[in-house]
């Protein structure tokens, strides 16, 4: 088991989380420039200070019903920084994952009282991109 902070947040019918050593920012997606022919789950790219970086869409991996939402959440994982749309945040939280094997995009989960939270796996995340 793992212990540590995580940013909450919903989209759908989940509420996932990111661990906040990952986080870089929380920020407002105006223009998002589509990229031809590029896989499902991949939104575009947009202008991160500076930096073009990609934005891809939770919803779409997770099968949901994509939401329109301007808000964005931008990590730095292995290097990298790349965002992804999200409907709400919710709340940082500390507590113990435990871990989920074989999952697509998951890597663990923290149970409080009456919810649960599923952390994601920035590296797989990425690699199913």
């Amino acid at each position: 088991m793992n212990e540590g902070k995580y940013l909450v947040f919903k989209e759908g019918d989940y509420l996932l989380g990111v661990n906040i050593k990952e986080l870089v920012e929380i920020i407002h997606i105006d223009k998002v420039v589509k990229v031809p022919r590029s896989p499902s789950g991949f939104l575009g790219v947009i202008n991160y200070r500076g930096e073009v970086i990609p934005v891809f869409s939770i919803s779409k991996k997770l099968k949901n019903v994509v939401i329109g939402s301007k808000m964005g959440i931008v990590v730095n994982f292995g290097g990298e920084k790349f965002a992804f749309n999200t409907e709400e945040i919710v709340d940082i939280v500390s507590g113990e994952m435990q871990e989920i094997k074989g999952s697509e995009i998951f890597k663990g989960v923290i149970k409080s009282k009456d919810k649960e939270f599923y952390i994601l796996d920035l590296s797989k995340f990425i690699k199913g991109r």
